[in-house]
């Protein structure tokens, strides 16, 4: 609920009000629910924007209740898992960015990294990639971490929080920055090439249980995942969803995620998955150590050697071959 906090709900109960709306199962989550928060906080928000919104909880409650659905022991640790930039592909380091609120480009507020001091910036969540690709760009000006207001705020809300000027500055991924873009609200000042190149951000877990018990489902898992991001990869093409598979994987998109707008995959830069399961360790480790001086990782033994287990998809490779892709 970082982003009431961001557009000046945090001081009043409604935060919290709605949050036990949002977990209590039978509870539908509404557009008359944000439209009361409008009248609490002085804001207004456009029809669409109160959609996003609802599509954002609604996600945030099924992630929840999915997550409690696992059977999970104490004895699992996460394993970081892949998404890295291999040589030759660039998109990945683009379909996330640095963005401004354009009236303060527009009126030489903001003229380079430098001038990011003290406004107000918004990222995801805290200790995630967004974190560490602000600090990197904070650093091309000069600066520390400290020196901008960090506000954590759920990707889809950085629009509509442009719109009220609650942000100045913000670490956005897609469809968000498309959407800013054209809605003439952000400008897209740097993208990951320019402020962290080949940044590992993409994570998944095997549980403790389905590696030492399961070991032969885990690497078939493996082996059908890079399959089905192998086919993704070959619908890239130039930065966009326009490879010589855009036509079939598109439709799946559209289907499986939360974005049901097909030209909106068409328009946006898509994320990129490694088709070998290749993982960047030394962005890793460069994340963990920033990680380490935010006071974020108590165990002093936690290493990204320690959480990061090639095996499956060198497995997978090995089973598959190495990948080649299609002629566009």
């Amino acid at each position: 609920m970082a982003y009431f906090g961001a557009v000046g709900l945090s001081s009043t109960l409604l935060p919290g009000v709605l949050w036990s709306q949002v977990q209590q199962q039978g509870t539908e989550i509404t557009k008359e629910m944000i439209a009361g928060a409008e009248e609490i906080s002085g804001l207004k928000f456009s029809d669409e924007e109160r959609t996003a919104m609802v599509r954002s909880l609604q996600s945030m409650r099924g992630n929840l209740q999915q997550l409690h659905k696992e059977p999970l022991d104490q004895s699992i640790l996460p394993a970081i898992v892949f998404d890295p930039v291999p040589p030759g592909k660039e998109l990945a380091k683009k379909n996330k960015a640095l963005m401004v609120r354009k009236d303060l480009v527009d009126s030489g507020r903001y003229k380079s990294f430098a001038d990011l001091k003290g406004m107000k910036v918004a990222i995801g969540a805290p200790g995630t990639g967004t974190a560490s690709a602000l600090n990197e760009a904070l650093k091309k000006g000069g600066l520390k971490y400290s020196d901008v207001d960090v506000v954590y705020i759920g990707f889809p809300e950085h629009l509509p929080t442009y719109k009220n000027k609650g942000i100045d500055a913000s670490i956005t991924n897609e469809p968000t920055m498309t959407r800013a873009i054209e809605d003439g609200v952000a400008v897209r000042v740097a993208g990951n090439d320019i402020t962290y190149p080949d940044q590992q951000t993409a994570v998944t877990f095997y549980a403790d249980n389905f590696i030492r018990n399961r070991r032969d489902v885990a690497e078939r898992f493996m082996r059908a995942y890079l399959r089905g991001v192998r086919m993704y990869n070959d619908a890239l093409k130039d930065g966009r969803l326009a490879g010589p598979k855009a036509n079939e994987v598109i439709p799946i998109l559209v289907k499986y995620t939360t974005i049901k707008d097909e030209s909106m995959f068409r328009r946006m830069v898509p994320s990129y998955c490694n088709p070998d399961g290749e993982v960047n360790v030394t962005s890793l480790k460069k994340d963990l150590e920033f990680f380490r001086e935010l006071g974020l990782i108590e165990k002093k033994d936690a290493s990204v050697d320690g959480v990061v287990d090639s095996s499956f998809a060198k497995a997978a490779v090995a089973k598959l071959g190495p990948y080649r892709a299609q002629a566009n």
